[in-house]
Order: structure tokens, then sequence, then C-alpha cells
């Protein structure tokens, strides 16, 4: 009885859009079929959601979204904005609030060296395979996408 009353609690505040809930927040991906989402227009499709792109604040977090996205995903591999940045004189991700991140897995041969790479992506295949992560990327930068998050 808890459990279907937690998931109509979820469908209740999701509302009409799909995503899934970790910590009492709500994780939603706004997702194209071509890579032409920079990070500016990430930042509208979140905008459009009553959202703002999200931070991976744990393991569980980032193993959560990972399945999350993979169960919209329209290719092999996709890519979306978070609202994490990578600061390059200390060599760490970002949460947006500036504290730094708790959790990082980072896609193979990252983070990026050039200083212009400072907002941090999130890179997913299905099937589950190597080569996938989170990424430092330039503001030009274009992905599939964004995570978003709502209060």
């Amino acid at each position: 009885m808890l459990a279907k009353l937690d998931e109509l609690n979820k469908k209740i505040w999701l509302g009409p859009y799909d995503g899934v809930v970790h910590l009492g927040k709500c994780y939603i991906a706004s997702l194209h079929t071509t890579r032409d989402v920079n990070y500016e227009e990430a930042v509208a499709m979140c905008t459009k959601l009553s959202a703002k792109p999200a931070d991976i604040i744990g393991s569980q977090h980032y193993d959560m979204v990972l399945k999350y996205i993979r169960t919209m995903m329209s290719s092999s591999y996709e890519e979306v904005w978070l609202a994490m940045t990578f600061d390059h004189s200390t060599n760490r991700a970002l949460l947006s609030n500036g504290t730094t991140a708790p959790y990082i897995t980072y896609f193979s041969g990252q983070p990026n060296k050039p200083a212009t790479h400072t907002l941090m992506a999130f890179g997913a295949r299905n099937p589950s395979r190597g080569q996938q992560g989170m990424f430092n990327a330039p503001r030009s930068y274009t992905t599939n996408g964004a995570l978003c998050q709502r209060e």
C-alpha cells in the first residue's frame, strides 16, 4: 500500500512531465534527436519546464539519471547539459552552488584541458558500454538537450 501511495505521489508531483525523483527534487531530461543545443538553449529548455539545469549529487543519483536518460534516448549515444561547472585553477568539478561536486564519473580522457571548457555535460550510451559519463565543454558546444531539476 505504501509503495502504491509513493508512486501516486510521484505522479501527482511530476505533473505532466515524466522524470525521476531523488531526495525531493524532480529531474527531467529535455532531449532533441540531434546534438544542436548549446548551453543557453539548454537553460531555456529547462525554464520552459519550470526548472533549471541539474547537478549530479552522488553515485545513486548518477545511476538513476543514467537509467532514466537511457529510457528516453533516440540513438545509442546522447549528451545533456548539467548545471555544474569545471574550475581549471583547482581541477575540480563544482555544483551550481559553487561547492566541490561530491561525485564525478568522467568520460574517458576527461576533464578537457582548454580553459574555455568550463561547463559540465553528461553523455549516456544505450546499451551500457564504456565511453560514457561526465565531461567539461565550452559554452558553444552542442548536446542533445538538458537534464533539468525542479524543486
